[in-house]
């Protein structure tokens, strides 16, 4: 349907004047009023009344001053009244004299619609006819809309021109067809529905698509009404071009609306109030309101924070008032919270298409949150910097000038001002480790640093107290405030180093010990079994090599068939669970399958960062399996002998540490064997005591050394009811290896208990007085002394004898005796231990505590016969323990304190004992670390305690509890360093990652002994995850792909990220301290937007694109955002600059564009190619050059066509510059050689593109370039189906030029484009040629029948005309003979007009055949002269012959029939053409040809005819028309005779003085001397051999039948006749005398050559000669195929016939010399 409105559109815009009247009852209801709605402003110009004017008045008061038409006006609306369709009249405007053309129709009930148009005056003449006419012309053929008329049924009565332009159908084409036909089919529905509505209504409107008659689809706006029952008038207007557009529009705006649905940004439209009329739907990701929630509310009131409404006002104030503004603020998020927003804006409120603000706002969060991280990161690193573990300085020169807390623990320094103010070289040896000195060594890397080089080297340090370590340093150069600084880290890596030597060198032993080990064989696996290791003990064992083994699976190599599944399944369980195998003995495989016996033993290496591998460790059995079979045999002997001993017995595998015990064995410790199994030496080693064990190790070794005979040693080993009992252990080996190692030992246990005991006795008797300070005595069951020590008898001052054997009453007293002595005696000797605390003057009144012990004295059998009584002074301790109970309170005071202080520090703080276990724990340590309330519960525990109780309770999660798993031993680092240490703790508690700086310290009690480690821990999992991500922040800026800038307020540099290094090629050293804009810009007040500038000093940010400018020069284009950066007191202090490289997207941009601009210039010289005339092309493609080559700034394009069968191509077309010259002239003919390299480019379909001409190696195609001042140059092939025509070139001339890509692919599509023009134009040419050729071949074979139908009529005049002349009775006979002589000579001319014609048809079917013979050319001319020589002289010319060649010159190899043709052409048309004068021939050689010439003083050629003659039919253009005859063939027979001999032909000539032609021949000097048997005369006599000859005429032409049977008859032959083929069969068939048959090939039914054919099967020597009137190409060659001896073309010349005859009648006697002669 039509658009609303879009028909008013038309009234207005109609070139027809149109008009809408209304009507209305009148005065007289008979004559109704019609009144003016509306008029358009065609109607206002043709009438000049103006629409003000004619609005509301009727017709007769807008037409008053033409009253006298008014009456017609009237009447003819009237008739509308009455009817549907439409009336037409003339109105003449008598008060302008012009005359309109009125058509009127009613248009609802109301209202009429009236078009004028205007018509030529002298068209109209007052009658009806005419005026309607004149209507026509105007309305119908100068209407700008198409107009058609249709019938009911749909079928188009007319149309006017512009309906015929726009379908492509003529008028006559229209007026055939039906509106459907037109209509396209998609929218036949559509149209049956207008048309439906026409018809029922009068009127239809609407758009609809229509074909061309070239099939494209196109649109109409159609306005269409009924102008009577029968016929439809429609207004076709075509608004293809305006639907296109709204189409292009659609899916511009469904782009549009995709991009602002799918946008990052949201785009909102607010009104002059800020109420929002339009929000993208982007904004719901962003703040999770819909566009429908935000829509129609002021947002800065409702949505915004409080504290930036007043920023956001004025920025919406700014854009009215400016046209721009922007602004950042907080936006409410609907589920709560707020985002930061960016809002840009335009003041779009004066255009109309907008009417509003438009704003682009960008969530700007993310950012927000990283400028308060890194305010935050800044106060964080200050605390990193006095925290840190490393030492860090900062230098000026090279002196400290600050430093950090580390700083003074590892120098060993208490204030900073032992290190401010002092050089490196104080904390430094003389000398580094590498002999340098330390003052000069160091002053070079202060200088490198200072240079802006990162040092980071090792480096020996001392303390404050002289104490060296060696320290990693790292220094960096800094700028501050334009000075110059040096930040110095240094980290002791003394113990990192210790312990990295120790690893190496551990790892070294260790890898030498595997690899040279010969009896322990080591491999080493991935967990799928593939070998890593394999050393060389392994290939001893299995026979494999290393380089064998690695990369084997374990399976393949050693393990047995049988085995192979059960060690998959082990190997996939161990990767799975971590479980290693169980060691066991196994019998593997070696290489040549052989079996080998092993204890195999396996274990997993975990190695951080790499995956983990298992090891097995296989000992060889071989030999130990031998011993096992001797020990078997021996221990059957030695059994009986040992169980008579009482002693136990033992046999050990000393490889395998497998062992065999008896029971005596066991039953000496008090086990049984089922006790003790598995039996091992370890079980042996397990019961030994430990002082003991490592005393029978060494005999053990002696004896395995060779150095005692047998193993012999006294050993204590634990009894099962926990005492010990003494064993003598007695063995010796007896099975050796062959390398000299132990294998089997056999040996045995004795109890010796007793007897050591009763030894140890008498040893503590002789020692208890000796090196005990206690009082010692024994006294027997007497209560007799038996013994005193010194110290006893010292303290009593008594003498031995004065003790020993006295009564113990008389030395005690008897009531100290009575109550102690004897109750203390007489309970030992029960076997009773007594304790007692004893006061004692011991005689000196000196009052002293003793400590009294009595035990019971037993002899070795265990009999107790008296006691031991010791005594210990403790008087001392006694005295002290009063002294500590008058401390203890003031000690509990102070525990208290130091309770109270440990427990409310947030620091924690222990103390451990040398067992690891707490002796201290404050309330930090046990609720943040050990997860418990109390601080006595850690007492007595270790942190192994705490940690398995903490994962028991939560064996789920394995991250519950992890503190310190990957931390090494602090506590023994510590106690081996003995002095204060610091280290990272660090894992998860209680579920949460603890990160703890941990100190500790040896402790030491009173007397400095070692009692344990004291240790305190603070908290800095924070700090650490701050670090953390500091880090993380300084790497991502480090690591930023964007350039990182930070400036002062000023814009000086204070810091740059690699990437601006990368990017601006300056280092950070050459930036840092200058000024941002001057480094970056060449020209800043040019090249810095004034915007970024007002931006910035508003203290707003700034996003944009800058031409910066890199240190080399080059200029390169950046994406910057710029965002000030303010203090605590928002005062600004900072600019951060993140720019992105986009240069290449900016060159990707423009490219782009070029390659759009290139297509789009392509489509239009595409577009000018079609429908273009044939005169045009050379035009167009000219113009096609100059745009393309302005396009690609060249400054000369031009094309090139290929000539392959010449080797050269030419150039065609040609465009230059203004200033550049032209090179079309000297750029034809040009060798392909010159060029190979470009032609097989182009060939296969390849551009040739050269950048720098002066570049290329001289030779041929520089020498083509170069002098043209080429600096670059392109050329493109044209390609037609695979092959190259030819190519498009561009050069440049002022400058050299770069080509991309796109723009060579782009090219080659224009090097197609003008190929298919090139082609287009070849094919047109062609056919216009062929139309040509065609039309001149029709003309002249007009010309040759007209000019054919002369020559033939005319001899044939002659023969008719004198034949009947000689039915003359009364005619004389020298009438009759001049008579029969005109009729011969009318003959001969027929016949040369025939022969001619034969011959040029021969030459055009390429049927003429050479005859190369031997020739004399002297001889030939010779014969022309004196042939022609009567025949000239009869019209009184004087013909000449000059012969310039020797008689050997004279002879060539040539066609002799030929030559003669040529000769004897070129002289006859000599003399023809020649009145007076004379003719002249010649002969003369030239190098390696004959130079032949006719000369003659006749008529002459015209120069423009002189080419022409040498054509079919045609002759030259001569006056004297009638008197020449001849067909116009013969100089293109001569041409073409010529020509297949190898030579030229040419012509000089002059109209009125005469012409000469000259022809060429090839000469060549070895022409054989001999005569030519083909060359013979023939004798054309008559010779009576023939006489007796039976000849056979077959002929059906009784003419030629009597002619020959007349010229046979004189020679007196036997003559038989056949009028048919088979006629002639027969005969010969019978009558087989026959010696000659004449044969006409023409006959009817069986022809001539089949009769020979049928002949030549039962006759093969008869003579056969082929006749033929015909004489057509290939007649002589199928006449001899078929079995003819000769062929002889009609007319048949008797004379000729008879000299055939004769020549093959000798031939046959030749052959047959003893055949009788006819005549004989």
């Amino acid at each position: 349907m039509m658009e609303a409105g879009y028909f008013s559109e038309i009234f207005q815009a109609a070139p027809l004047g149109f008009a809408l009247l209304g009507t209305e009852a009148g005065e007289n209801a008979a004559s109704p009023e019609y009144r003016f709605i509306e008029v358009n402003p065609a109607f206002e110009q043709l009438t000049g009344i103006h629409k003000e004017k004619l609005a509301g008045l009727t017709v007769n008061q807008a037409l008053s001053a033409d009253d006298n038409s008014l009456a017609g006006w009237y009447n003819l609306f009237k008739r509308l009244e009455t009817s549907n369709g439409s009336v037409q009249f003339v109105h003449p405007l008598s008060s302008t004299g012009r005359y309109f053309a009125v058509n009127t129709w009613r248009t609802g009930e109301t209202a009429i619609a009236v078009t004028l148009t205007e018509i030529p005056a002298g068209s109209v003449t007052g009658q009806p006819g005419n005026l309607l006419e004149a209507y026509h012309h105007a309305f119908w053929d100068n209407n700008l809309y198409g107009v058609m008329i249709a019938g009911k049924k749909g079928n188009y009565v007319d149309a006017n021109d512009e309906a015929c332009r726009m379908t492509g159908y003529s008028r006559t084409e229209l007026k055939s067809m039906n509106l459907f036909q037109v209509i396209d089919p998609e929218m036949e529905e559509e149209a049956g529905r207008h048309f439906g509505q026409l018809s029922e209504t009068g009127k239809a409107y609407g758009e609809i698509a229509y074909r061309t008659r070239s099939g494209e689809k196109r649109w109409w706006n159609l306005v269409a009404t009924r102008v009577s029952d029968d016929c439809f008038l429609g207004l076709h207007e075509d608004i293809t071009d305006r639907k296109q557009a709204q189409e292009e529009l659609r899916r511009r705006e469904i782009q549009f609306n995709a991009l602002l649905q799918n946008s990052f940004d949201t785009i909102v439209l607010l009104d002059e109030q800020g109420i929002q009329r339009y929000v993208s739907a982007s904004c719901e990701r962003v703040h999770g309101y819909s566009p429908a929630e935000l829509t129609g509310i002021p947002v800065i009131e409702q949505l915004l924070h409080p504290d930036d409404r007043e920023i956001a006002t004025t920025a919406f104030q700014e854009i009215l008032k400016t046209g721009e503004g922007r602004a950042q603020y907080r936006h409410k998020r609907k589920g709560g919270g707020w985002v930061y927003l960016e809002a840009r804006g335009t003041n779009q409120l004066n255009n109309p298409e907008i009417a509003g603000v438009v704003l682009n706002v960008r969530d700007i969060t993310a950012q927000k949150e990283v400028e308060q991280g890194l305010k935050d990161n800044e106060l964080k690193y200050r605390l990193l910097f006095e925290n840190s573990v490393d030492a860090i300085f900062l230098m000026k020169g090279d002196r400290f000038i600050d430093c950090n807390l580390r700083t003074l623990e590892i120098f060993g320094c208490q204030v900073p001002g032992q290190i401010i103010g002092q050089t490196p070289f104080v904390f430094s040896p003389e000398n580094q480790p590498n002999g340098r000195d330390s003052r000069g060594y160091a002053a070079e890397k202060i200088e490198m640093a200072n240079a802006g080089h990162t040092q980071v080297f090792e480096w020996v340090h001392t303390r404050l107290d002289g104490t060296p370590f060696l320290a990693e340093v790292k220094l960096n150069r800094l700028e501050l405030n334009q000075e110059v600084f040096l930040q110095a880290i240094v980290r002791d890596i003394s113990e990192r180093r210790q312990a990295e030597e120790a690893l190496a060198a551990s790892e070294e032993r260790f890898r030498s010990v595997l690899n040279n080990v010969s009896t322990v064989a080591v491999q080493g696996y991935s967990m799928d079994g593939t070998v890593k290791y394999w050393n060389k003990a392994s290939e001893a064992f299995y026979g494999y090599t290393t380089a064998e083994a690695l990369g084997c699976r374990l399976t393949d190599l050693i393990i047995p068939p049988h085995m192979t599944d059960y060690v998959s399944d082990a190997i996939r369980h161990m990767a799975e669970t971590g479980e290693v195998i169980p060691a066991s003995e196994l019998e593997l495989i070696r290489k040549d399958r052989s079996v080998i016996p092993v204890y195999s033993s396996h274990v997993i290496v975990r190695i951080p960062g790499k995956d983990p591998e298992f090891y097995c460790i296989d000992v060889d059995l071989t030999e130990y399996r031998k011993a096992e079979e001797v020990i078997r045999a021996e221990r059957m002997r030695l059994a009986g002998i040992i169980e008579g001993t009482n002693a136990g017995t033992w046999e050990w595998n000393v490889q395998t540490g497998e062992t065999v015990y008896n029971e005596r064995w066991a039953e000496i410790v008090g086990y049984t064997l089922e006790e003790l199994r598995p039996f091992s030496s370890e079980t042996w080693k397990n019961l030994v005591h430990p002082d003991d064990l490592k005393v029978s190790m060494e005999v053990l070794a002696r004896h395995f050394s060779g150095k005692t005979d047998i193993y012999e040693c006294e050993t204590r080993m634990l009894h099962k009811n926990g005492e010990w009992v003494w064993i003598h252990d007695r063995g010796k080996v007896f099975t050796w290896s062959s390398d000299g190692k132990p294998l089997m030992m056999l040996g045995s246990h004795t109890d010796i208990t007793s007897r050591k005991r009763s030894e140890e006795k008498l040893f503590e008797l002789a020692q208890v007085s000796a090196a005990s300070s206690d009082y010692i005595v024994i006294i027997g069951a007497d209560f007799r002394y038996r013994f005193a020590n010194e110290v006893y008898l010292k303290a009593r001052q008594l003498k031995p004898e004065e003790i020993v054997g006295h009564h113990m009453r008389d030395v005690v007293g008897n009531e100290k005796f009575e109550e102690l002595g004897r109750p203390q005696v007489e309970a030992a000797l029960r076997g009773e231990n007594v304790e007692s605390l004893e006061t004692t003057d011991l005689g000196r009144n000196e009052l002293h505590y003793l400590h009294v012990h009595v035990t019971p004295y037993r002899e070795a059998d265990g009999t107790i016969t008296g006691v031991v009584m010791s005594g210990r002074d403790i008087t001392e301790i006694k005295l002290a323990e009063e002294e500590l109970k008058a401390s203890e309170k003031k000690y509990q005071e102070l525990s208290t304190l130091l309770r109270l202080l440990a427990d409310n520090m947030p620091d924690m703080l222990w103390a451990k004992n040398l067992n690891r276990e707490y002796i201290f724990a404050n309330r930090a340590i046990c609720s943040k670390l050990l997860n418990t309330s109390e601080t006595n519960e850690p007492l007595g525990k270790n942190d192994l305690f705490f940690a398995l109780r903490e994962r028991n309770a939560h064996p789920d999660n394995p991250a519950w509890h992890t503190f310190g798993e990957i931390c090494r031993d602090s506590d023994a680092a510590t106690l081996e360093a003995m002095q204060p240490m610091q280290f990272d703790e660090y894992g998860n508690v209680k579920g949460q990652f603890l990160f703890l700086d941990v100190h500790k310290a040896p402790l030491f009690d009173d007397q400095g002994q070692l009692i344990g480690v004291v240790g305190s821990a603070r908290d800095v999992t924070a700090a650490k995850e701050a670090e953390n991500q500091l880090r993380k922040l300084s790497q991502a800026v480090e690591q930023s792909p964007a350039s990182v800038i930070i400036t002062d307020a000023k814009g000086k540099i204070e810091y740059v990220n690699p990437k601006f290094t990368k990017s601006t090629g300056y280092a950070p050293e050459e930036a840092l301290g200058r000024n941002a804009l001057n480094l970056l810009s060449e020209n800043p007040q040019k090249d810095v937007p004034e915007e970024m500038l007002d931006s910035l000093s508003a203290g707003n940010e700034w996003k944009g694109e800058l031409f910066s400018r890199r240190k080399n020069g080059e200029l390169f284009w950046e994406s910057v955002q710029i965002t000030p950066i303010t203090n605590d007191q928002q005062e600004l202090a900072h600019f951060l600059a993140v720019a992105e490289d986009i240069t290449e997207r900016k060159a990707l941009e423009k490219n782009l564009r070029h390659q759009s601009q290139l297509r789009e210039l392509l489509m239009e010289i595409s577009s000018g190619f079609i429908n273009i005339s044939f005169g045009k092309v050379n035009d167009s493609v000219n113009e096609a050059l100059m745009k393309m080559a302005r396009f690609v700034n060249a400054d000369r394009a031009y094309t090139f066509d290929y000539d392959w069968e010449q080797d050269v191509c030419n150039n065609i077309y040609e465009w230059c510059a203004e200033g550049i010259s032209a090179e079309i002239d000297n750029l034809q003919l040009v060798p392909l050689s010159m060029m190979q390299d470009w032609v097989e480019a182009h060939r296969s379909g390849e551009p040739m593109y050269v950048s720098d001409v002066f570049s290329l190696p001289h030779g041929a195609v520089r020498e083509i370039l170069e002098p043209q001042g080429i600096k670059s140059v392109l050329s493109v092939p044209m390609m037609n189906e695979g092959e190259c025509i030819g190519f498009v070139g561009f050069d440049s001339v002022r400058e050299h030029h770069i080509y991309s890509g796109t723009e060579v692919q782009l090219l080659k599509v224009f090097a197609q484009l003008l190929a298919n023009v090139k082609l287009r134009k070849e094919m047109v040419g062609m056919l216009l040629d062929a139309k040509d050729k065609a039309e001149e071949s029709d003309r002249l074979k007009s010309a040759f029948l007209a000019n054919m139908s002369h020559e033939i009529r005319t001899p044939m005049n002659g023969i008719l005309g004198f034949a009947d002349l000689l039915k003359e009775p009364r005619l004389s006979g020298d009438k009759q003979q001049e008579y029969i002589e005109i009729i011969k000579e009318s003959g001969k001319r027929m016949l040369n007009i025939i022969n001619d014609i034969i011959d040029i048809s021969k030459i055009e079917a390429g049927s003429m055949k050479l005859n190369m013979t031997e020739t004399d050319v002297l001889e030939q001319i010779g014969f022309i002269f004196t042939f022609f020589k009567p025949e000239a002289e009869a019209k009184g010319l004087l013909l000449t012959l000059k012969k310039g060649l020797t008689h050997s010159e004279g002879r060539i190899t040539t066609d002799r029939e030929k030559l003669y043709a040529i000769l004897t052409n070129l002289v006859k048309n000599a003399i023809k053409y020649t009145e007076k004068g004379e003719i002249e021939i010649a002969c003369f050689r030239k190098g390696n040809f004959l130079e032949f010439s006719v000369k003659d003083t006749g008529i002459g050629i015209p120069e423009n005819r002189q080419q022409a003659v040498f054509e079919r039919f045609i002759q030259a253009d001569i006056d004297d028309r009638m008197a020449l005859q001849g067909a116009g063939l013969g100089l293109a027979i001569t041409k073409a005779y010529i020509g297949m001999l190898g030579g030229e032909i040419w012509l000089e000539s002059k109209p009125g003085a005469g012409s000469v032609f000259y022809f060429t021949l090839p000469w060549l000097d070895n022409v054989g001397k001999g005569s030519d048997e083909e060359a013979k005369a023939i004798d054309s006599g008559t010779d009576t051999s023939i006489s007796d000859l039976t000849v056979l005429i077959v002929e059906d032409d009784p003419v030629s039948e009597t002619l020959l049977e007349i010229g046979l008859a004189k020679t007196g032959c036997r003559i038989l006749k056949a009028a048919a083929g088979s006629d002639a069969v027969e005969i010969a068939r019978s009558n087989p005398e026959i010696s000659l048959i004449l044969m006409d090939i023409r006959l009817p039914g069986m022809n001539g050559l089949e009769a020979t054919q049928k002949i030549r099967q039962f006759n093969r020597e008869v003579i056969v000669i082929a006749q033929t009137a015909y004489g057509l190409a290939g007649d002589r060659e199928k006449a001899l195929e078929s079995g003819c001896n000769d062929y002889l073309a009609k007319p048949i010349v008797v004379t000729e016939l008879l000299g055939m005859i004769n020549k093959h009648l000798n031939a046959k006697k030749e052959e047959n010399p003893v055949m009788d002669s006819p005549v004989d």
